[in-house]
């Protein structure tokens, strides 16, 4: 499932983490980014500073970013891949990122009110209420004044009026956070794809243009019958979660271990789920998940970008997701017990440039690469399952940071390369093959 997909112009990115702010003349001011050098280097470093920038300038000045990013493509010559002939197809994604400036708000302007539970929608009709803390500002001066935010998954059968003032009135982490109560699904189940979308559109809409959601703080939280389906959902999205509160109960399913490896997690009581993702690398809390608490861990918990491992079980591909990993293709779509799934477990040897595999019944993975996961002036040595698959240098592509900036609508994360990695069979393949035959000396 596509954690962005909403409904008329909102499908355009979710959780708007680009800069797509009116095309307005740019004020200058002396702490603008200017493109250095390097930057022809790493160019992802260089938007990152301007998406800052332009925050601060309330999303002003996207048309001089274009233009600026035009100029620069002759510097890429070298150390990027840029399209065909000079380059000037890549900027094909900026212009579709023209077409939807219009859509984009000078400020959020979600017209909630602070401090008090209010009821919304969003253009498909997904219902929902929000609550906003008394500190609420609608024009956040910088990224880091974004929110915090809490999706909480109440049961179905209790009204969300009731059911904030028994489990949220008065709480510390309110006088920081924004909290999202999605309605339940008909059926009352949240695992379902109709509980699923119930839970994440708000989270998507929200974020698109009404609320500042601080994309690296959002939390999942489900307590009692809703415990299970809550953990079910992080694990399935666990990349785009910085951590999920079990207010009671958990979770049975300890195979989601692995996928909750990557997110932190807080809960009252131990099971077999928050025990398995501690031997995953989990940051497992147990112990009081309301006041002081709660707060803490929302406050000083974020999503950690680039982990140094990350692992996962497939039961099929909507659940490949790993930050810099994904599942592309895997060999068992029938499996009838989680023993049977697909699983991986995958590190980054930063030292030795190098990215480690060991999977079962998966045949194909994506590599997400950038400056931040690799060091991509050097060779990308790639071992699966204890074979050398790949050693090369992996060519920095304009066009595929754009695309994959555009579509996936995670500002956290800028792709410079995917690369797909083929699984070498067992019997037939030899240490030192490449991904197409041949162990590649170079990326074309």
């Amino acid at each position: 499932m596509n954690l962005r997909k909403t409904s008329g112009a909102v499908a355009a990115v979710w959780m708007i983490s680009l800069v797509l702010g009116a095309p307005t003349a740019f004020a200058g001011t002396d702490d603008e980014p200017e493109i250095k050098g390097r930057d022809a280097k790493n160019l992802t470093g260089f938007i990152e500073r301007y998406y800052d920038y332009l925050e601060k300038q309330n999303y002003a000045g996207t048309t001089q970013m274009v233009k600026e990013i035009d100029g620069v493509l002759d510097k890429l010559a070298k150390s990027w891949k840029v399209g065909d002939g000079d380059g000037r197809a890549a900027l094909q994604h900026i212009d579709a990122f023209v077409d939807v400036l219009n859509t984009f708000p000078k400020k959020w302007e979600g017209g909630f009110k602070k401090d008090r539970l209010e009821e919304g929608e969003t253009p498909d009709g997904t219902k929902f209420h929000i609550y906003l803390p008394k500190t609420y500002k609608d024009r956040p001066k910088s990224l880091a004044d974004f929110y915090p935010a809490i999706v909480d998954l109440r049961p179905a059968g209790e009204a969300a009026e009731s059911y904030f003032d028994k489990n949220w009135a008065g709480q510390k982490v309110l006088e920081s956070t924004i909290l999202i109560l999605p309605s339940p699904p008909e059926t009352g189940d949240w695992a379902t794809d109709e509980g699923i979308s119930n839970a994440l559109q708000p989270l998507g809409d929200l974020s698109w243009n009404k609320v500042p959601i601080h994309q690296d703080a959002m939390f999942l939280c489900g307590s009692g019958k809703t415990a299970p389906a809550t953990a079910r959902i992080a694990a399935r999205f666990a990349e785009r979660f910085a951590g999920v509160v079990f207010r009671t109960g958990g979770s049975a399913e300890d195979y989601l271990g692995a996928n909750l490896g990557r997110i932190s997690v807080l809960t009252a009581e131990d099971s077999p789920l928050t025990q398995a993702s501690a031997t995953f690398g989990g940051s497992v809390k147990k112990g009081q998940v309301d006041g002081d608490a709660l707060a803490e861990f929302v406050s000083t918990t974020r999503r950690n970008r680039y982990p140094e491992s990350v692992s996962g079980v497939i039961p099929n591909l909507s659940w490949g997701d790993a930050t810099w990993l994904k599942v592309r293709q895997i060999d068992v779509t029938d499996a009838e017990k989680p023993s049977d799934y697909p699983t991986f477990r995958a590190s980054l040897d930063r030292e030795n440039n190098k990215i480690k595999i060991d999977s079962k019944g998966i045949s194909k993975f994506y590599l997400r690469l950038n400056d931040e996961v690799v060091d991509l002036d050097k060779n990308v040595v790639v071992e699966i399952n204890g074979q050398e698959v790949f050693n090369a240098i992996v060519k920095r592509d304009l066009d595929e940071l754009l695309k994959t900036a555009y579509y996936t609508g995670d500002r956290g994360r800028l792709w410079v390369r995917i690369r797909e990695i083929e699984v070498p069979v067992v019997d037939t393949a030899t240490a030192g093959d490449g991904a197409d035959g041949g162990q590649p000396k170079d990326d074309d």
